[in-house]
């Protein structure tokens, strides 16, 4: 469970990294001089500023952006179904000993 957890902090922060720099990206080119440089390379740093306007970002499927946000929620909701499935598991006192002891009721009704 810690190693899955650990894989998906360092997915969020890969992706995270991305976001930022793509972010960073936009601003340098928008705070260089572009308006002094030659025509050719004032269209391709107004064109690194469009590109960048929309942040290149890492996704988990089609469509969920993978960023501390995304990696918040997922969390949150691990959380949430561990903490349901413990109260589940204490209002039954189910255990293993009482899983074993169970079972061997259960055989014990059979024979």
């Amino acid at each position: 469970m810690a190693s899955a957890a650990m894989i998906l902090l360092y997915l969020i922060y890969a992706s995270q990294e991305v976001i930022n720099a793509c972010d960073q990206l936009n601003r340098d080119c928008y705070d260089a001089k572009w308006y002094m440089f030659p025509s050719i390379e004032r269209r391709l740093i107004l064109l690194m500023i469009l590109r960048s306007t929309y942040p290149c970002t890492l996704t988990a499927g089609p469509t969920i952006p993978m960023n501390f946000e995304t990696g918040g929620n997922i969390l949150k909701m691990v959380l949430t179904y561990l903490t349901a499935l413990q109260r589940i598991f204490e209002n039954n006192n189910f255990s293993m000993d009482s899983e074993k002891s169970f079972m061997m009721l259960q055989s014990h009704k059979e024979n």
